[in-house]
C-alpha cells in the first residue's frame, strides 16, 4: 500500500470513527460500528504493547549502559593484576638471587670480612640489619601476594557482575523481541480490520449517495437554500514560535529534520531512533553531548519550571522516567513515541514530571 493510499485509508477510518451525521441512529449495531469497536480494541493493546515497549527499551538502554561499565572496569582490574604479577616476579626474582648468593659464596663476603676485622660489640647490631633487609624483602613480597589476590578476587566478582549483566542484557532483548511480534501480529489485524472497514464504509457512502440523488428532485428548493447559507467556519491561525538561541536552535531543527523517521529501539540514528536517541542526536548538532537514557539525560540536564520552557528544552514523562520529548515551540514537541510509529511532531501532552535545559 503507498504512503497516499495509507494517508486515504486514515481519513476513512478517522471518518468512521466520528458520530453519524446521516440519517438516525440504529438502536441495533451496525457491522460499521462492530468494525470500528474492534479496530479501537486492536488500536488501544498496541498502545499499551509500545508503552510496555517503551519500558524495555529504557531498561535495555541502562541494562547496556551497566554492561560497558562492568567492561571496562574488569578491563581495569586484569591490567592492575598483570602489573602486580610483574611486580611480584621482581620481588621474588630479588630474593631467589640473594638465595643463590648466600649458598655460593656463604653470604655476602664484604659483610663478613668486616664483621671479622670488626671487636664484636656491634655484631649485634649488623645482624639486625642484616635479618631487617632480608625481611623487608620478604614483607613486600607478601604484600604484593596480597594485593594479587585481591586483584584476583575482584577479576573474578566483575566476571561475575558482567556474565549477569549480559544475562539481564539478553533477557531484556528477548522480551522485546516477544513485545515486538505480538504487536506485529496486533498491527496486521489492525491492518486487516481497517481495510474491511475502509470497504463498509465505501458501500455507505454509495448507498448514501443513491439515496440523496433520489430525493434531489423533490428538495432542490430546500438543497439550493442549504447550498446558499453561509459558512460560519473561521480558523484562528497560530502564532510563530518564540525564538531560541544557537545551541537550541540546531537542536531543534536537527530534530525536526527526523520527523517521518521510525523508532527503533536502541537507535540513535541517522535512520531510526528511539525515544533518548532522538534528543542526544539532536543536541549532539547543538553541541551538547547526552547520555543515551532518559533518566540520565534528566540529571544532566537543569530543571526549569513549565512557565520558562523554551525550544530545545527536555520534557520528562513517568514516575520512573522512561520517555523524553523535546520541545520545539508554539505548544509542540517532536518525539520518537514507541515501536510502530514515526519520528512526529505533536502538542505537548499533559503529564511530564519535568522540563529539563541541556547546556
Amino acid at each position: 500500500m503507498t504512503p497516499r493510499s495509507r494517508r486515504r485509508l486514515g481519513v476513512l477510518v478517522g471518518i468512521a470513527l466520528l458520530p453519524p451525521i446521516l440519517g438516525a441512529a440504529s438502536a441495533a449495531s451496525s457491522p460499521i460500528d462492530d468494525k470500528k469497536a474492534q479496530a479501537a480494541r486492536l488500536q488501544q493493546q498496541i498502545d499499551q504493547q509500545g508503552e510496555r515497549i517503551s519500558v524495555l527499551d529504557e531498561q535495555y538502554n541502562r541494562a547496556h549502559l551497566k554492561l560497558q561499565q562492568t567492561q571496562a572496569s574488569l578491563s581495569k582490574a586484569q591490567a592492575d593484576l598483570a602489573s602486580a604479577d610483574a611486580r611480584f616476579n621482581q620481588v621474588r626474582s630479588r630474593l631467589s638471587q640473594a638465595a643463590v648468593t648466600a649458598y655460593t659464596h656463604g653470604g655476602n663476603t664484604r659483610m663478613v670480612d668486616e664483621l671479622v676485622r670488626s671487636d664484636g660489640r656491634d655484631l649485634p647490631v649488623r645482624r639486625q640489619y642484616v635479618e631487617t633487609a632480608a625481611a623487608d624483602e620478604r614483607q613486600a613480597l607478601d604484600d604484593l601476594k596480597a594485593a594479587r589476590q585481591d586483584l584476583d578476587a575482584l577479576r573474578s566478582k566483575l566476571q561475575r557482575n558482567q556474565k549477569d549483566a549480559k544475562a539481564a542484557n539478553d533477557k531484556l532483548g528477548a522480551d522485546r523481541s516477544a513485545l515486538e511480534g505480538a504487536v506485529a501480529g496486533q498491527q496486521a489485524l489492525l491492518g486487516q480490520v481497517k481495510g474491511e472497514l475502509a470497504t463498509l464504509i465505501v458501500q455507505k457512502q454509495a448507498a448514501d449517495e443513491a439515496a440523496a440523488r433520489a430525493r434531489a428532485t423533490a428538495e432542490l428548493a430546500a438543497r439550493q437554500a442549504a447550498a446558499a447559507r453561509p459558512s460560519r467556519s473561521s480558523s484562528v491561525p497560530l502564532g510563530p514560535a518564540p525564538p531560541v538561541g544557537h545551541g537550541a536552535s540546531a537542536a531543534v531543527a536537527t530534530a525536526e529534520a527526523q520527523i517521518g523517521k521510525p523508532y527503533v529501539y536502541g537507535a540513535a540514528g541517522p535512520d531510526s531512533f528511539d525515544c533518548s536517541g532522538l534528543t542526544m542526536y539532536a543536541w549532539q548538532a547543538g553541541g551538547v553531548s547526552l547520555s543515551h537514557s532518559s533518566q540520565a539525560q534528566y540529571s544532566e540536564t537543569t530543571h526549569v519550571s513549565a512557565a520558562d520552557m523554551q525550544p530545545g528544552d527536555l520534557l520528562f514523562y513517568y514516575s520512573d522516567i522512561h520517555h523524553v520529548a523535546m520541545y520545539v515551540g508554539g505548544g509542540m514537541m517532536v518525539e520518537a513515541p514507541h515501536t510502530g510509529a514515526n519520528v512526529r511532531e505533536v502538542p505537548v501532552r499533559d503529564g511530564y514530571i519535568g522540563v529539563g535545559r541541556p547546556g
